[in-house]
């Protein structure tokens, strides 16, 4: 029954947040009189579980809980329809549409998603409250972080105030912006069952303000070490650790806390270890052998699991902008994690959870409060992972158009298909997931292919990546070594002597023509060679073009340091 309330609540959290991201794209579409073919929650590949046509748009259910989409007239979306494509475009198809238009189109759904995971955060605080750990109930003390040991802090101590203001609440949030923010000069602090006040260096106010520390916190709750949750295929669950075992040594040494055990263990990488840990009235000891990271695949219960914890209430004005933050500073993690996932020191395997992963978090009871906390992290995630530049993706459809509104070119159908299909079948071919049973070493190989697939992607979806990537390739650009044609610098001397005077004897009317100057000679150079770049195959193209087009770069390149030089007298006025 358990695993059905599970199901059932991730299926009713992704039906909520598919349909509205789905009318996120849908309704801009109508707005700007584009045809919607198609609306589907869920995919529907060879037959539907529900459809129904109400004018131009067929509403359905599809049998695959993958997803869902809206299909509209003139884009080429996941379904790579060539043949919408092959006639002339028509009035009403996305690809008739201004870019700024197909840009709103596109960004609808993720920005439904935005607004629905704020305005769920915010919800759950009006309604239900927030839980949080009054600091005399923080029995155990506090864990010091290495920046709360410079600062005089000791495991164990108990913070109860600063600068005369006590402290309700137990966290180091409000002792940072004490100290940062009002220059607080002491905390009050209880050691040993004795009350005493610490100095604060003045030191710390730069410290915890720098940019280097503001991910770093001062202290966290010290709190005993009973397993929570083992995760399958770990070394835990072979070793036999069950759910209510308290780990309370590590190698013959006591841990009786949660960071004790940690700090003993994460230097340990692939090493045999004994934990000693008891469970009911008896005491075991289990070997294990930790994993790569120096993790062995348990969980901690939550804080209030150890302590007694208290509820705030919200009013709505107060609930709104308190979901706004905690949205925003989730995000904030989420980007964090994925830099480092991708500068592989997270295990994409380790991160990246399925649909039986994410069903767990809902929990086994039908908990309306930790299922709209759940859908509101869903919907920020869903408009994270949208917004990457991947294909399939709103994010792709986003970079390219940017890309036309930046440069006024829009990349052909044929080329972005073709690039759509090449990145998504690597996708699929080194998609983390499916090694997750190999070695590290393989892991390692298969996240690094990953990471060059979207590399290759972001460079050949950019004209100018593109471009420099083919000629370096073929050996015509190297650095130090480039050439650009005489003829061309004699042109530009006009615009380089205009840039001189202006250095000395400013004038805006002088400025604004030399601008128009160097837009109109940057689309004369891109009409001289535009046949040839839309025409350029591997087979065709011979060296005479391949000049012709390096050329076209270098000159590029050239007039772009001017723009850049020009961008600086916009801060003289």
């Amino acid at each position: 029954m358990g695993y059905l309330i599970m199901a059932g609540q991730l299926f009713l959290s992704l039906s909520i947040l598919i349909v509205l991201h789905e009318m996120g794209h849908f309704f801009p579409a109508r707005w700007f009189k584009t045809r919607v073919e198609k609306f589907y929650l869920f995919f529907d590949p060879w037959f539907s579980l529900f459809k129904i046509k109400k004018g131009e748009t067929e509403y359905g259910i599809g049998w695959l809980p993958l997803g869902g989409y809206v299909k509209i007239s003139g884009m080429i979306d996941e379904s790579m329809d060539r043949e919408q494509m092959a006639g002339p475009p028509q009035p009403w198809e996305f690809r008739s549409k201004p870019a700024w238009q197909r840009l709103i189109i596109m960004l609808g759904g993720v920005t439904v998603n935005f607004i629905l995971g704020f305005f769920l955060y915010g919800m759950v605080l009006w309604t239900w409250g927030e839980v949080y750990l009054p600091t005399q109930n923080a029995k155990y003390g506090i864990a010091v972080s290495k920046l709360g040991k410079d600062m005089g802090l000791k495991d164990g101590d108990n913070v109860l105030g600063i600068n005369g203001k006590t402290l309700g609440e137990f966290g180091d949030n409000q002792v940072r912006r004490e100290i940062v923010i009002n220059n607080a000069k002491n905390l009050e602090i209880e050691r040993e069952g004795q009350k005493m006040t610490l100095p604060i260096d003045p030191k710390f106010v730069q410290i915890l303000s720098s940019y280097e520390s503001k991910d770093e916190g001062l202290y966290t709750v010290r709190m005993p070490f009973v397993i929570g949750k083992v995760a399958p295929k770990t070394p835990a669950e072979k070793a036999g650790l069950q759910e209510k075992d308290q780990v309370i040594g590590v190698n013959g040494k006591s841990t009786p806390y949660y960071h004790e055990f940690s700090q003993m263990v994460l230097p340990l990488k692939s090493k045999k270890i004994e934990l000693k840990v008891i469970r009911s009235k008896d005491t075991l000891n289990v070997p294990l052998t930790t994993t790569a990271e120096g993790k062995i695949g348990v969980q901690s219960y939550e804080p209030a699991y150890y302590f007694k914890v208290e509820r705030k209430e919200y009013s709505l004005a107060q609930a709104m902008p308190m979901g706004v933050q905690k949205g925003v500073s989730f995000l904030g993690d989420q980007m964090k994690a994925f830099g480092q996932m991708f500068r592989g020191k997270i295990k994409a395997s380790e991160s990246l959870g399925g649909f039986a992963s994410i069903a767990t978090m809902f929990g086994d009871i039908w908990d309306w409060e930790r299922f709209w906390r759940m859908t509101a992290v869903l919907s920020l995630i869903l408009a994270f992972m949208n917004l990457l530049p991947i294909p399939a993706l709103d994010g792709g459809h986003v970079m390219f158009l940017l890309f036309e509104i930046v440069s006024g070119r829009k990349p052909s159908d044929k080329f972005m298909e073709y690039l759509r299909k090449r990145y998504l079948s690597n996708s699929k071919k080194y998609h983390p997931d499916f090694y997750t049973l190999e070695s590290d070493a393989k892991q390692a190989e298969i996240l690094q292919l990953s990471s060059l697939n979207n590399e290759a992607y972001r460079t050949l979806s950019d004209f100018d990546q593109r471009m420099k990537y083919i000629l370096e390739e073929k050996g015509l650009l190297v650095e130090g070594q480039n050439e650009i044609p005489k003829n061309f610098l004699l042109e530009m001397m006009d615009i380089n002597e205009q840039l001189m005077e202006l250095e000395f004897d400013f004038d805006q009317a002088v400025l604004d023509a030399v601008k128009q100057e160097v837009e109109s000679a940057e689309k004369e150079l891109f009409d001289e060679v535009e046949g040839l770049i839309q025409g350029y195959t591997e087979e065709k193209s011979g060296a005479e073009e391949l000049n012709q087009i390096k050329n076209f770069y270098l000159k590029k390149r050239y007039l772009l340091r001017i723009k850049e030089n020009l961008s600086t007298f916009a801060h003289r006025r």
